[in-house]
């Protein structure tokens, strides 16, 4: 009897010396040190795990890839400042040295118009779903603030990994919306007109989302290109219903067609009701479909948009309708057009599949390249993840390309682009890892 608890104390204090580093699993061992199995799986996920929170995520992209910012605009918020100056669009000012230590994170504001409904949810990032919203004239109007934590990496959006025993947001650590404040639609262009006239950088980007996202994930992704833009201006994110499922391929190209009058209508409320100096546009895969439609219906409507930029990214739109009918009604609205494209993008590929047409956002052989009337980026190389389809804010190389077309407004040749053989332009590609 004396021996077995002999031994029994022995293992006990092994396992107090193993774990001992780690206070939680410590904790745990003095309160349950009769279930060995469980801590042995705790120690070794928690390691992994500490390791990985403590650094960010190894970068897809060389340092080399980042924006310069030596020569950008005195309006535009760097991409890369000094540790001493956090990044975003509104900076936390902490009140005490107490709140500076805590809150390690920057905060954007994120105006948004949708016309999804509104659900009866706590969570923020679930306050609107994937269904139509059938009152009114369909759109409702707010802003929100979405943090970024001081260990963001640009071109991504961090959230809670349950492998790193991580189930609740930390905006130290993640991407997180906060409770959206709605507005009836006065107030907001009101507020987006009062917004742009006390910010120096007199401008306004859009964002428009495309398939298989959730309105959270939206306003998340918004909030982070802006941020990682370092752009000065206001952010809004127009979200339609897309289901937020890869399955509902067939009900969200439904819903690109039927959000497309109330774009139209916010696109021509903007100009009517602000006075923006520049607007500029990003709509990404079937969200491209959409807005193209958008503005070529106010043309229709006798109504000339004056924007600045229109970036197409992914676009999920038939090569010969945009090239026949779209194009010619919606160059004429903006200073530069351009339009990114891969033979990567496998999302693409099952689109050309499903609707036995051409996309427009798939390059290789068939790459769409008018010169004269748009700048074609070809990424092929980019993105090596399962559809490669999100290169354009998830991969560094892409959003400093945007960075030049948006903050500094270059042109192709003064942007590290090589032209290719069809007239596109190249992205450069990463180097190899060591």
């Amino acid at each position: 009897m004396m021996q077995r608890q002999f031994r029994r104390r022995r293992v006990f204090n092994f396992h107090r010396q193993t774990f001992g580093k780690f206070e939680g699993i410590r904790l745990f061992v003095r309160m349950k040190h009769g279930n060995w199995l469980i801590l042995t799986v705790l120690f070794i996920a928690g390691c992994n795990s500490a390791d990985k929170v403590a650094q960010p995520p190894p970068e897809d992209i060389p340092e080399e890839a980042a924006p310069d910012h030596g020569s950008e605009p005195a309006n535009a918020q760097p991409m890369n400042q000094p540790e001493s100056e956090p990044r975003g669009s509104e900076v936390f000012e902490a009140t005490s040295e107490e709140a500076e230590e805590e809150e390690k994170f920057s905060k954007v504001d994120v105006y948004f118009a949708t016309d999804r409904q509104r659900v009866d949810n706590t969570r923020p990032d679930l306050r609107y779903g994937p269904t139509r919203n059938m009152e009114g004239d369909h759109l409702e109007y707010g802003k929100a603030i979405v943090t970024i934590p001081d260990i963001h990496v640009p071109g991504r959006v961090e959230r809670p990994k349950w492998w790193k025993f991580e189930f609740r947001e930390d905006e130290k650590k993640h991407v997180v919306l906060r409770e959206p404040k709605l507005m009836e639609e006065g107030e907001f262009y009101r507020s987006i007109q009062a917004s742009t006239s006390s910010n120096p950088a007199d401008e306004l980007l859009m964002f428009v989302h495309g398939f298989n996202v959730s309105w959270g994930d939206a306003m998340r992704r918004t909030g982070q290109i802006s941020y990682d833009l370092g752009f000065g201006g206001v952010t809004l994110c127009y979200s339609w219903p897309s289901q937020g499922s890869l399955k509902k391929y067939p009900v969200d190209k439904e819903n690109s067609e039927w959000t497309i009058p109330h774009l139209t209508k916010v696109l021509m409320d903007l100009q009517s009701q602000t006075e923006i100096g520049k607007v500029h546009i990003i709509a990404h895969s079937m969200g491209t479909r959409a807005l193209t439609y958008a503005i070529a219906n106010a043309k229709d409507a006798g109504i000339e948009l004056d924007l600045n930029n229109i970036i197409l990214a992914a676009p999920d739109i038939d090569r010969d309708i945009f090239k026949e009918q779209i194009l010619p009604k919606i160059e004429g609205h903006t200073d530069l057009l351009t339009m990114y494209a891969s033979s990567d993008d496998e999302a693409l590929k099952i689109s050309r599949s499903f609707n036995g047409s051409p996309r427009l956002g798939l390059s290789g052989d068939s790459i769409f390249v008018i010169p004269q009337r748009m700048d074609t980026i070809d990424a092929t190389g980019i993105d090596t993840s399962l559809l490669g389809h999100s290169y354009y804010g998830s991969q560094q190389v892409v959003v400093k390309d945007i960075f030049g077309v948006i903050v500094k407004g270059l042109l192709p040749p003064a942007r590290s682009l090589s032209q290719g053989d069809y007239g596109e332009w190249d992205l450069p590609l990463a180097p190899p890892p060591q």
